[in-house]
Parts: structure tokens; sequence; C-alpha cells
């Protein structure tokens, strides 16, 4: 594997460092994500995990990919 220092990280718009940064924002930032009650969301596609968050706000659909093929 190539090392990747955290400078050449923060430089780069699309790392995997900032990627992570704009996820912890939303995860702050939008109620569901951060307060809201998961749940399990069936999808018949044993390569997709899906999952619900809810709060008295509204809710969040969060899907994930497991495959290395789009679905």
């Amino acid at each position: 594997h190539e090392d990747v220092s955290v400078q050449a990280e923060q430089n780069d718009p699309h790392s995997l460092l900032n990627r992570y940064r704009e996820l912890i924002h939303w995860r702050m930032d939008i109620a569901p994500l951060r307060d809201g009650v998961a749940g399990v969301y069936a999808t018949g596609n044993p390569a997709l995990a899906a999952w619900r968050l809810t709060d008295r706000e509204g809710s969040v659909l969060v899907l994930h990919n497991l495959s290395g093929m789009p679905q």
C-alpha cells in the first residue's frame, strides 16, 4: 500500500480524509443522523445494506453497496 501524509490528504478535496470530514459534518447537521433511532431496511439484495434513521424531524435512508459492482 502507498503511504499518504495528512497534509497531502488535506490538500486533496477528494481524499478519504476529506470524505470522512464531510460525513462527520452531515452527522452533526442532519438531526436524524445525529439523534435518530436506527432500523434495518429490507432491500431484497444481499449486496445492499440499508437502514433508516428516524427522529421527530424526519428520517434518512442510508444505503451501502457491499459489493464491488454497481447495484
